[in-house]
């Protein structure tokens, strides 16, 4: 039988609810309208 290390299940655990928290991190009354639009930008690169 094999053995579950106590570690590796607390970070899997961990990770889990990172997930699971991160993905429900908004608000009820957040919502797309149509005056939204998405910036794009470029970066010069650093090696000139």
């Amino acid at each position: 039988m094999k053995n579950i290390d106590i570690k590796s299940l607390l970070i899997g655990v961990l990770f889990t609810s990172t997930m699971f928290l991160g993905c429900g991190a908004t608000g009820t009354g957040d919502a797309w309208d149509s005056a939204q639009e998405w910036e794009v930008r470029n970066m010069p690169s650093p090696r000139g």
